[in-house]
């Protein structure tokens, strides 16, 4: 009887934060005092109990939660950690809300703590936790990400005081905000974090936010900070956005390694933290039922804003809705285990696969065994056609299934291991050492079919290239010590270290980012798609970190910043060079990887996403920016259907290769340019979009 273990649970886990709540706050005031005699100074009283306040809630409630998920408890270490995180954050927030310090002081001290000079002991306190965790923590860059995140939203923070502050920036400072925040304490656990759990801090730390912004309408109706609760109109479309948030940390838990058991108890513990803002929002369907919109705060009573959580009502509905959302995931749970055992993973999903399955090459005078085909047109789509024995649509394809795996089940499921096995054995006739080429190697081609191009290979074979790379070693999932000696060669090829770029905007060529080409002759190559998957790659690995991953994320970030996938796309990515197509491979990255410089422009990107939807003519188009938008956290996209047509993914113009303005000048024009496209590959976007859609 599941009410009853529930309702045991409950009762245990509100015992154990009460009481490790008093216990907490009684050492953290210790810890605090000795500390502050250490230091030579007292803190404000409102920012200690602020700091032993959030402490004491925050260990027993969330931190406890992901250690129960690992099946033990808080460590001392990580309590202490914590503390000082929050040190950490309450003078940091006092350095900005108050105005203690000013922009430079504050990236000084953030950033470059030798050269800040602490007089005061708030000062004093942060620079010794800062410092602390900065050497504690081992995962550098993707740590190194979330700070600059959280730093940036915190100055941004400052806009929320204007009523000028638009709705966009507003969300993307709210969910920075509180993302970032608790993201942070992922990186001071005992262990090191998968990039899938630090999905869920994540998207915990947004919801956190949101919750804390609609207890406090009141508060912010009396200063004038402005918050997304503060602009909301209509209660339910606010709880469908809410919901929408809760849905996707929800199914980010789905996808954590471990017993369904601990899945379990983890996703109560998650809920009942979700269902306060559920509630909040629930007293304010209630304002506004029958109505159109929500009345005008201002002319409400501070009753019908303060949500108090100590009435028995209240209690009871958190214990409903989280009580919903456990049963619902059970009554998942089960028919998921029914039909891993009688059914296929869906009807469409599993008569594509068998598709995809069927056109896998088994033997063929031109085709290695396991490839698929793919097709080569020379200045447009109705120009001369050719079949080209590129290893990159094989690649895709095999990259795409190993993310899609765990998502089959029974036949499905053997049968895309077979398709995976198979592929995976064709890419060796494209190796060098460790890093691929689009066409074989040993003895070397270029154009495949074509006996005027196929010349060429005399005087200069293509060089193997980082985006092959990296796609056929996810693809194939290689080991850890192959994927080092790879980053190793995208660093010793990258912008700066021999030559520079001479065909980017005269703003990006000092820009030390990853170039497209292995070969030291060819010239420096910066591509948009190239550069994501190269970032999908080192943080798949847990490499991403340094001043190559740092000065490609700033690239990109630029890119995105300037709008140029919308008004340049062929010029930023010779090699994709359609704005759908950039669109589909940032959302791709953004959609696995919490990376701060890229996540302020999330709202921006679903915003030309939707754009870029409603002007799409072809189908496939509209495949591959729907599953754009989901990776970006829409929750309502627009069903599409699959159409094979004539649809382009890839390009390789001759333009890429030259300097500027000869590259500028024949950006997008047909007669240097080869279309390449592959009808299994069409039908792969196809199936990740309907899995995806059914998360």
């Amino acid at each position: 009887m599941y009410w009853l273990q529930f309702g045991m649970r409950v009762i245990y886990r509100v015992i154990g934060i009460i009481t490790s709540r008093k216990r907490e706050a009684v050492w953290a005031a210790k810890y605090l005092s000795a500390l502050e005699v250490e230091l030579g100074g007292r803190l404000r009283e409102d920012a200690r109990r602020k700091i032993i306040t959030s402490y004491s809630i925050y260990v027993p409630m969330i931190v406890q939660a992901f250690s129960n998920f690992r099946g033990r408890k808080v460590s001392d270490g990580e309590r202490e950690r914590m503390l000082l995180y929050f040190i950490c954050s309450t003078t940091f927030d006092d350095f900005t809300d108050r105005g203690e310090l000013s922009s430079d002081a504050l990236h000084n001290i953030s950033y470059e703590p030798a050269s800040f000079v602490a007089q005061r002991i708030e000062e004093r306190m942060f620079l010794h936790a800062h410092l602390y965790l900065n050497n504690f923590v081992k995962q550098k860059a993707a740590y190194g990400d979330a700070t600059r995140g959280l730093f940036q939203a915190q100055i941004d923070s400052a806009l929320q005081a204007s009523v000028a502050i638009t709705d966009t920036d507003l969300h993307r400072v709210t969910i920075g905000k509180g993302s970032y925040a608790v993201l942070l304490c992922s990186f001071y656990l005992d262990e090191e974090v998968s990039a899938v759990e630090r999905q869920c801090w994540f998207q915990l730390g947004g919801i956190i936010q949101l919750t804390n912004d609609l207890f406090d309408i009141w508060k912010d109706l009396q200063t004038g900070f402005q918050t997304l609760p503060m602009r909301m109109r209509d209660a339910s479309a606010f709880h469908e956005f809410f919901m929408g948030m809760v849905n996707n940390l929800e199914a980010s838990i789905n996808t954590l390694p471990g017993s369904a058991e601990r899945k379990q108890q983890f996703l109560l513990d998650m809920m009942a933290i979700c269902s306060f803002g559920e509630f909040a929002i629930s007293r304010l369907q209630t304002v506004q039922q029958g109505l159109a919109q929500l009345p005008d705060f201002s002319e409400l009573p501070r009753k019908t804003l303060i949500v108090d959580m100590e009435k028995p009502s209240g209690i009871c509905h958190c214990m409903r809705f989280t009580w919903k959302r456990c049963v619902q995931w059970r009554k998942s749970l089960v028919v998921i285990m029914l039909l891993a055992f009688v059914l296929p993973a869906s009807g469409q999903a599993s008569r594509l696969l068998k598709e995809i399955a069927a056109e896998q090459i088994e033997k063929d005078s031109f085709y290695y065994t396991g490839m698929f085909r793919s097709y080569r047109h020379y200045g447009n789509l109705h120009g001369k056609m050719r079949e080209d024995n590129n290893i990159f649509f094989t690649g895709l394809i095999a990259f795409t299934l190993s993310e899609l795996q765990t998502k089959f089940h029974g036949e499905d499921s053997l049968l895309c291991q077979r398709i995976l096995r198979n592929a995976r054995s064709s890419f060796r006739h494209f190796r060098h050492n460790v890093t691929y080429n689009f066409w074989k190697t040993n003895p070397g081609i270029v154009f495949p079919n074509s006996p005027f191009l196929g010349l060429f290979k005399k005087w200069h074979t293509l060089p193997d290239d980082v985006d092959d790379t990296v796609i056929l070693l996810m693809g194939m999932q290689a080991d850890d010590s192959t994927a080092r000696a790879v980053k190793l060669l995208m660093e010793q090829h990258a912008n700066t270290v021999r030559y520079s770029i001479r065909n980017t905007f005269p703003k990006y060529r000092h820009i030390p980012a990853y170039s497209t080409w292995f070969g030291r002759d060819m010239p420096i190559d910066f591509d948009f798609c190239v550069l994501t998957n190269v970032l999908y790659f080192n943080h798949a690995y847990g490499m991403a970190g340094g001043r190559y991953d740092e000065a490609t994320t700033a690239l990109l970030d630029s890119f995105i910043h300037h709008r140029e996938y919308i008004t340049h796309p062929a010029y930023i990515s010779p090699h994709y060079a359609r704005t759908p197509v950039l669109l589909y491979h940032i959302a791709r990255l953004m959609g696995r990887f919490p990376i701060a410089a890229l996540e302020k422009h999330r709202p921006q990107l679903i915003v030309d996403a939707q754009a870029q939807l409603r002007m799409a003519r072809d189908p496939m188009d509209k495949v591959i920016l729907s599953t754009a938008l989901i990776w970006l956290g829409v929750t309502t996209v627009p069903k599409v259907s699959f159409k094979d047509t004539n649809f382009v993914f890839f390009m390789a113009g001759f333009n890429s290769l030259l300097p500027d303005p000869f590259k500028k000048i024949f950006s997008g024009y047909h007669v240097v340019t080869y279309y390449y496209r592959s009808p299994a590959y069409n039908k792969m976007l196809m199936l990740q979009h309907l899995l995806l859609r059914d998360d």
